[in-house]
């Protein structure tokens, strides 16, 4: 890309394409002018703040669609969208694309194979949220024994060992359901409810169940975005049908080409396209 050149990032999130492009400018990369787009509330600068500063000389644009893009025909030379495009609708973003797009514009799309290491460790932890969340008593047998705790501390007795017996029989059980290999959510959400009992002799009874039913909203929460990503995974026919898309809207495909890395195989597929160049007006 030439200096000067005006970039769209699509879905951007938390500013990671952007940010990467910055850094290549500052190593003597050409001098880009950046826009973030995404559908959600962003704002890279405040939640990244390690890299508060070279984001603001990114332009994020929260709350915009894909699908209809807040820009006139013709206003960028490059598209890009890593983990992105995906979520929304393909064919109508495509559409977007082509429009804010010059002739000859180019775009670059980082889509995630339904067949990868992401996905096949999203669905093992949706696959034990599920369980957590629908199945297993262990969050109502963590609050009862935090209310019985405080109660025996109050009392004087501070031997927390038979009041913690049946939270701990529940834990073998769901180990034993899920098998030890496939429960690095379970043991993590352990971890906190643990430490939620370790801190009632300085935690109050109130705080202490704000915090088990903080540790259920986030693994809800971590549940619905695995859910989200293997949805939005591309099969080898959904990855056939982007690239028809793309063909259909007024792109020349350029490249289609898996990223490997090492033991975790194809993490990626890296689609390229070039803007055909709009027909001529008649005089």
């Amino acid at each position: 890309m030439p200096d000067g050149a005006r970039v769209l990032d699509v879905a951007c999130g938390n500013g990671a394409v952007g940010l990467a492009m910055v850094r290549a400018n500052k190593d003597g990369g050409p001098n880009l002018s950046i826009t973030g787009i995404d559908s959600a509330a962003i704002d890279p600068p405040r939640f990244v703040t390690e890299h508060a500063d070279l984001l603001r000389t990114i332009s994020f644009r929260p709350m915009v669609k894909m699908e209809s893009l807040p820009f006139e025909d013709d206003s960028f030379d490059v598209v890009v969208s890593q983990f992105g495009l995906e979520y929304g609708s393909p064919r109508e973003a495509l559409t977007e694309a082509v429009r804010v797009l010059r002739s000859h514009g180019l775009l670059t799309l980082l889509c995630l194979p339904a067949r990868s290491a992401a996905i096949h460790a999203a669905n093992k932890g949706l696959k034990q949220c599920k369980h957590l969340l629908r199945d297993a008593p262990l969050f109502d047998i963590a609050m009862n024994a935090t209310q019985q705790l405080h109660q025996a501390l109050a009392a004087g007795m501070d031997d927390g060992g038979p009041i913690l017996a049946p939270f701990n029989t529940e834990v073998e059980r769901i180990v034993r359901k899920l098998g030890n290999d496939e429960c690095d959510v379970v043991f993590a959400i352990v971890l906190g409810l643990q430490k939620v009992f370790i801190d009632r002799k300085t935690a109050s009874l109130e705080d202490q169940i704000k915090a088990i039913q903080l540790l259920r909203t986030r693994l809800a929460e971590y549940a619905a975005r695995a859910q989200a990503l293997t949805r939005a995974a591309l099969t080898d026919s959904d990855l056939e049908e982007l690239k028809r898309n793309i063909a259909s809207v007024g792109f020349k495909l350029t490249e289609v080409k898996p990223i490997l890395v090492g033991a975790y195989g194809t993490v990626a597929w890296r689609v390229a396209a070039e803007r055909l160049a709009r027909p001529a007006l008649p005089n």
